[in-house]
């Protein structure tokens, strides 16, 4: 389940980061936002955890409902259902908290907890989390606690699906990003 939101966390910011721009109209304002955040990255502070996690709730659900489903209706008792209603149960309430643990991530003064959190490798540290606000903002996109950026981010999950999306759609990645960036980035304001 931790592995789990943490990849879907990375898959999220990714597309995202790499091919939504403002012009799709039901997911404007958070195109919006992360095209804000990366000119202007702790601003990120000044959204509630509420308005986070009513959107973030959705994708929850939606993701988990049908596995849940139809293993809970399909064989109840069997140790597969049990196994997907655990990781269910450990899945949704990271994907929900995933942007105060982004939070975390840019916290220049944890607390000692969450700093011992980040120690242990099981929520994002700020060390792991800068490198993305450090380039191109093209990697280190799993924002839980890194795990699946340090497996499948470093053996080229993202760049393959850019590679495959682009040679299917035409798409070019990070287009909308990039525009954003020079744009409306100051001269000398660094983005982390």
């Amino acid at each position: 389940g931790f592995y789990l939101a943490d990849l879907v966390s990375g898959l999220l910011h990714w597309a995202f980061d790499t091919w939504f721009d403002a012009d799709i109209t039901f997911i404007r304002r958070m195109v919006l936002q992360v095209r804000e955040h990366h000119v202007f990255p702790h601003r990120i502070f000044d959204i509630s955890f509420t308005h986070d996690a009513g959107t973030l709730s959705w994708i929850s659900l939606l993701l988990i409902a049908p596995p849940m489903l139809l293993a809970v209706s399909f064989a109840p008792q069997s140790p597969i259902t049990f196994a997907i209603v655990t990781t269910a149960v450990v899945f949704s309430p990271l994907l929900v908290f995933m942007l105060e643990f982004h939070k975390c991530g840019h916290r220049a003064k944890n607390p000692r907890w969450v700093r011992l959190l980040q120690r242990l490798g099981l929520l994002l540290s700020v060390e792991h989390h800068i490198q993305h606000h450090g380039g191109n903002h093209d990697f280190n996109y799993c924002l839980i606690n890194g795990w699946a950026d340090n497996t499948l981010g470093r053996l080229g999950l993202f760049r393959a699906l850019e590679r495959w999306i682009e040679r299917w759609t035409g798409a070019q990645p990070q287009r909308d990003d990039h525009e954003w960036l020079r744009r409306y980035q100051r001269k000398g304001h660094r983005t982390a």
